[in-house]
């Protein structure tokens, strides 16, 4: 076994809050035993123990599965392993050298966030722990767009020939000519390939595109009769929704809002989408990770997928006349790229903390709960799960509660969240100027009179599982009827 591992992953252990870690023969440690490497587990006899050996559960289940190491059976613990040293209650495992190699980045990936909240060298962050807001700026910003949103869909229900509001925003809009290439319909809409290629597919099967794919060359997206009065019946709601919005809440409040919100979003150097979109159906994160390194710029460009277009704002753009809920989306979109600069995969992103995990404490909560909240399914396959956020208690039998806990990365999302918030909130001053204030005074003074169940973060997805399930819909009507 190559010593580098075994140092990699004693330092990893003496990382991990709840292992049990060396120098010594009963802390956890690594050894090479015929032709593995073994690896002992100590866990504290707490709570913080107990998460840690869950932790570790959860890492060997997923580093067997399937072929993508070697096809071995799910790694599971083995007493036949066990060394010579003194290590009590300790769980040994039979690792391949590429196991263990899978299983160090997977122990690191659980153990933090990716960087130091709180370092001077973060990017769009500011030294020292900020004062904590009373109420973030974002939370605002969510709930007056999640408010617009409610207006569009009560004035005009999702369904028949009527878009929603996402499809209408980052599908339909754009099409001011009746023909347009997708990489076009991609460029225009700041939305990720993978998600287009979905959103196309629905609105075909709805009848409200036609798609050619010629032999060569790029897929030409035309919108039919049927997409042409959608499109045209969606911006009748965009205007009617801001119209019910001002009427509820006023003229002047209205005013001030798109006014300071008109002065972020013409600051900023690229485009973001009409309406918050995630990467894809199963993830939520709008920009799809980290595989193109962030550009401090200019233009300042954040860390994202392969499939996700950076398009530079064009500096002559009019953003006067775009309605507010596109504004609202821009600034929220902002808003969560600058929280989640230079985070490490997934599963800590702004809709997650702000839904669930700030709630959570170190004793963690029922399964139920967690469901509800962010969505656990405690089989190990939510997004939460997946990215080792949080960790679920085994089932135990019928009727038996369950409890989901916080490891270490989730620990310091939680910890770190309101104080991370108001670093970017700080920074945003220094960047966009007085707006910052502005807005946040225009939205405290309507937030009051806004709906209570409004959510912290809205989502990002469900307009587009909403599209899936419609185009599904009208494929199996086309498929049943007759002839």
């Amino acid at each position: 076994m190559p010593s580098g591992i075994r140092d990699r992953l004693d330092a990893a252990f003496a990382e991990f809050d709840g292992i049990v870690a060396g120098p010594g023969p009963a802390g956890s440690h690594v050894h090479a035993h015929d032709d593995r490497v073994v690896v002992a587990l100590a866990f504290e006899g707490n709570l913080r123990g107990r998460t840690a050996a869950l932790t570790m559960d959860q890492i060997f289940r997923r580093l067997g599965n399937g072929a993508r190491l070697d096809g071995r059976a799910p790694v599971s613990a083995d007493a036949s392993l066990a060394c010579d040293c003194p290590t009590p209650d300790a769980s040994f495992y039979g690792l391949t050298t590429l196991q263990a190699e899978v299983f160090d980045r997977a122990l690191r990936y659980a153990t933090h966030m990716g960087y130091d909240p709180f370092a001077d060298n973060v990017p769009n962050s500011l030294p020292g722990a900020e004062p904590v807001p009373l109420s973030p700026l974002f939370v605002f910003l969510s709930h007056a767009f999640e408010t617009l949103c409610r207006c569009y869909a009560c004035i005009g229900p999702d369904g028949g020939s009527t878009p929603s509001l996402g499809v209408w925003s980052n599908v339909l809009r754009p099409f001011e000519a009746r023909v347009l290439e997708q990489p076009e319909l991609i460029r225009r809409t700041v939305v990720s390939r993978r998600a287009v290629r979905a959103l196309v597919r629905d609105l075909e099967r709805r009848r409200w595109l036609e798609v050619d794919k010629p032999a060569r060359g790029k897929s030409l997206l035309r919108l039919t009769a049927t997409g042409r009065r959608a499109r045209e019946a969606g911006a009748r709601l965009v205007e009617a929704a801001e119209a019910e919005f001002t009427a509820r809440f006023g003229a002047d409040r209205t005013a001030r809002l798109r006014e300071a919100l008109i002065g972020i979003v013409d600051q900023l150097e690229i485009e973001l989408p009409w309406h918050l979109t995630g990467y894809g159906l199963a993830d939520s994160s709008l920009t799809g990770g980290d595989h193109v390194p962030a550009q401090p710029g200019p233009p300042r460009v954040p860390a994202h997928g392969a499939d996700w277009p950076v398009v530079p704002k064009d500096p002559a753009a009019d953003v006067s006349a775009q309605p507010l809920t596109a504004l609202l989306s821009k600034a929220l979109a902002a808003f969560r790229i600058d929280y989640e600069w230079g985070m490490r995969g997934h599963g800590t992103g702004l809709d997650f903390i702000a839904n669930f995990l700030q709630f959570v404490d170190d004793d963690g909560v029922d399964l139920a709960t967690a469901s509800a909240r962010g969505g656990v399914t405690g089989n190990g396959r939510s997004a939460v799960e997946r990215h080792f956020v949080v960790v679920a208690e085994p089932t135990r039998g019928r009727g038996a509660t369950r409890r989901v806990y916080l490891t270490p990365k989730g620990r310091q999302a939680r910890d770190t969240y309101l104080h991370l918030v108001a670093k970017v909130e700080k920074e945003w001053g220094c960047r966009f100027g007085d707006c910052v204030t502005d807005l946040r005074d225009a939205l405290a003074s309507l937030d009051p009179d806004l709906d209570a169940d409004l959510p912290n973060y809205p989502s990002s997805t469900d307009w587009l599982h909403r599209s899936m399930l419609a185009g599904s819909a009208a494929q199996r009507e086309q498929d049943m009827a007759p002839g």
